[in-house]
């Protein structure tokens, strides 16, 4: 963390490099908090990050592994691992036991201009990747692989999020290989190659415990789907 805010206070976008050949253990939740003085703040892992298992993710029910807030222009990138080490959460039903919420491996909150290209994501406890309340996002050629058998494990999830491209990336999961809810727009989604898993794309859910939610300017084009039970679909909540 002393490196990270090294990086954050400085003033010409050095990179923070996670080296090759290195594994890393994170205990949940690793907070990288801006905002930063750096006009572009790079972060390069080259090297493996790996979450604990279920029995060892604490008793605060931490619901992220990794989350960042508030960061402008962050860069996120290289050829390393984020490996999740969540097969201990796939078959525990959402509410139940004494964590209610299945976490998230990583969460991008307020990170306007977010780039994430490069990374292999694999055994997320619960989605790989979240986005919430966030402009102008590139997601591109990163890989998420994990069985399709884990249930709840969503690749993509964007909330309250505007202009944000994903393109060229192979998505295999055991939930929506990309998921866009409610007070997204502007998104463009393209050379994606999406299962095995449960769901294709989707839209939603939409209007949980009532509420009025949109999803407005989606493109998708040019995207593959292997096995799974939809390619693009719209959910709502009855």
């Amino acid at each position: 963390m002393h490196a990270f805010k090294a990086l954050c206070s400085g003033n010409h976008g050095n990179t923070l490099v996670v080296p090759k050949k290195y594994s890393f253990f994170v205990r949940p939740t690793l907070n990288f908090t801006g905002p930063c003085h750096s006009k572009h703040i790079n972060i390069k892992v080259m090297g493996t990050i790996l979450g604990p298992k279920r029995n060892d993710w604490g008793k605060e029910c931490s619901i992220m592994l990794i989350h960042f807030f508030n960061i402008s222009r962050l860069t996120l990138e290289g050829s390393g691992v984020i490996n999740g080490n969540g097969e201990g959460w796939w078959d525990r039903v959402k509410g139940a036991g004494d964590c209610s919420r299945i976490p998230t491996a990583l969460q991008f909150d307020k990170c306007n201009g977010l780039k994430i290209t490069g990374l292999t994501h694999i055994n997320g406890p619960g989605p790989h990747i979240a986005v919430t309340d966030s402009n102008d996002v590139t997601i591109s050629n990163i890989h998420i692989n994990t069985p399709k058998e884990s249930h709840n494990t969503d690749g993509i999830d964007l909330t309250r999020t505007n202009r944000v491209n994903i393109h060229d990336s192979p998505i295999s999961c055991g939930d929506d290989c990309i998921a866009i809810k409610g007070g997204s727009n502007f998104t463009n989604i393209s050379q994606i190659t999406c299962g095995p898993g449960v769901h294709g794309i989707s839209v939603g859910s939409l209007g949980g415990h009532g509420a009025e939610e949109y999803v407005e300017n989606l493109i998708v084009k040019n995207c593959t789907f292997n096995g799974a039970a939809s390619a693009v679909k719209i959910k709502t909540w009855p």
